[in-house]
């Protein structure tokens, strides 16, 4: 009499395959959903902010982008994206100094940093930098963002935000908030192509000199 049982045994291993196939396909579209659902409704939340009071909304906005961060999505920089929709609301929390929710939305969306092009970003930076030059704490909140997607920039994107903080020292009379940001921005662009991302001495005379040629 023929032996099935290695057919059996096969056949139930093929099933047991198919079912946990299934069962990650589920569960990766569940994941998806619940993805794309927090990523609207942070983009409300926002948008809420920009429009009117920020108290009711503050807490669940920070709770949303404390999570693990979404996938990369082309649809964060594009055109009108997610960014566009969400600058308005991050300006407001600039405004009132709700800076730590301002750094886990980028936490929480860096992923989406890494895809498209990121010049609006970046002008969106420089702009809330001069507005705020003299307010050290917003800066340093801005300076952080900068330093932690730096490894993303291209070397002419770090040439252009350096520029920029230069320009933000001369613009603000060498305020200290401004000195202080600009010597962060240097850091980040001298020691991009150093041992370990760290600036050499050279590199902070450099960046002194740079900065001492904008105060004069």
């Amino acid at each position: 009499m023929q032996d099935f049982t290695p057919v059996v045994i096969g056949l139930a291993s093929l099933a047991f395959v198919i079912v946990a196939v299934v069962a990650i396909v589920k569960a990766n579209r569940r994941s998806g959903r619940a993805d794309h659902d927090r990523v609207a409704r942070i983009l409300q939340l926002l948008e809420a902010i920009a429009m009117r009071e920020t108290n009711t909304h503050l807490y669940e906005l920070h709770e949303l982008v404390r999570g693990k961060p979404t996938p990369p999505s082309a649809a964060f920089l594009a055109p009108a994206g997610w960014f566009d929709r969400s600058k308005k609301g991050l300006a407001k929390l600039l405004s009132i100094a709700q800076t730590s929710v301002v750094e886990w939305f980028f936490v929480f969306f860096t992923p989406s940093m890494l895809v498209g092009s990121r010049q609006e970003l970046l002008t969106w930076f420089h702009e809330m930098v001069m507005l705020h030059r003299n307010d050290l704490r917003i800066l340093e909140a801005i300076a952080g963002i900068i330093e932690r997607m730096s490894i993303a920039l291209t070397q002419p994107e770090a040439d252009w935000l350096y520029a920029r903080a230069l320009e933000t020292v001369q613009s603000s009379n060498s305020t200290s908030p401004a000195r202080t940001f600009a010597l962060r921005i240097g850091r980040m662009r001298y020691s991009r192509s150093r041992p370990n991302r760290v600036p050499t001495v050279y590199d902070e005379q450099a960046i002194a000199n740079d900065i001492a040629a904008r105060v004069s």
